[in-house]
């Protein structure tokens, strides 16, 4: 499935926000303050086993909370890019899965995250 995404804008920030929310975001910032991620710290662990289970809970939070958004996305992605809901929702898994790769890779997501990760400060 090929697709292209837009530049992102202002008025894609309400319905990002809408979906962040619906996954967890604030659940994130829980995930480091997790019992293994502070034992792991403690002991002085690699970043790289401090990072897994950093990474294990962001996936479980996503993963837990993804159907409270399924319409959402399908909608977000229509909008952002030169498909239609349906096509997305129609899409083979692989397909959908690397759309959410590549929203998360984009510049401006990736700033969008920066911005708003302040407030988690």
């Amino acid at each position: 499935m090929e697709y292209k995404f837009r530049r992102l804008e202002a008025k894609d920030v309400f319905p990002m926000s809408r979906i962040i929310t619906k996954i967890g975001f604030k659940e994130f910032k829980e995930a480091f303050a997790d019992e293994n991620v502070q034992k792991n710290i403690s002991s002085k662990k690699s970043a790289n086993a401090i990072g897994m289970a950093v990474m294990l809970n962001i996936a479980g939070i996503v993963i837990g909370n993804l159907s409270k958004c399924e319409t959402d996305l399908y909608e977000f992605f229509a909008s952002v890019t030169d498909l239609s809901a349906g096509e997305i929702k129609e899409a083979p898994l692989a397909d959908f899965t690397n759309m959410i790769v590549d929203l998360v890779e984009h510049d401006d997501f990736k700033d969008f995250l920066k911005v708003v990760s302040k407030l988690l400060k």
